[in-house]
């Protein structure tokens, strides 16, 4: 079974998260006027005040955190409010991301197309290199090589 402090601290995380179950925090809440104090907490939990209410309460814990969490709950409508402004800067992150990716595929379209070039490019020039060794035949005056001996100091200069 909760302890007292249990139903406490539930009951605060209701009327931060703005969702009272309590019909009068509900009310509230719906008005925009709830505020999370000692009082709205205990009604919330269904328990008495007293256990939190003054400075040297019987639970202090439970009563710092009240007063941490003091002032104004969320309302549903700040609620829907702020879950729009956050959708709504999702969807613009979302916008960007999809050019940015968009403009990275046409990049690498690109690049594909312009290898492609330079493999052609290649191939092209070792043909034409293949073509014009075999086309020059080799003398061996041209090499500086003379005679048929090619072991160095035999033959040379």
């Amino acid at each position: 079974m909760p302890s007292a402090a249990d139903d406490y601290f539930a009951a605060l995380e209701r009327l931060v998260q703005g969702e009272p179950t309590h019909e009068k925090n509900r009310e509230l809440a719906s008005k925009g006027k709830l505020s999370i104090t000692p009082s709205s907490v205990a009604r919330e939990a269904g328990r008495s005040r007293t256990p939190i209410a003054k400075e040297d309460c019987d639970l202090p814990n439970v009563r710092k955190a009240i007063l941490k969490a003091g002032g104004r709950a969320a309302s549903a409508r700040s609620r829907r409010t702020k879950n729009r402004n956050e959708i709504d800067e999702l969807k613009d992150q979302n916008r960007i991301l999809q050019l940015q990716v968009s403009r990275m595929a046409t990049l690498l379209v690109d690049a594909a197309a312009e290898l492609r070039d330079l493999e052609t490019t290649i191939f092209k020039l070792k043909d034409s290199l293949k073509v014009q060794h075999e086309a020059t035949p080799v003398r061996p005056g041209l090499l500086g090589i003379r005679g048929s001996d090619p072991s160095p100091g035999k033959g040379g200069a």
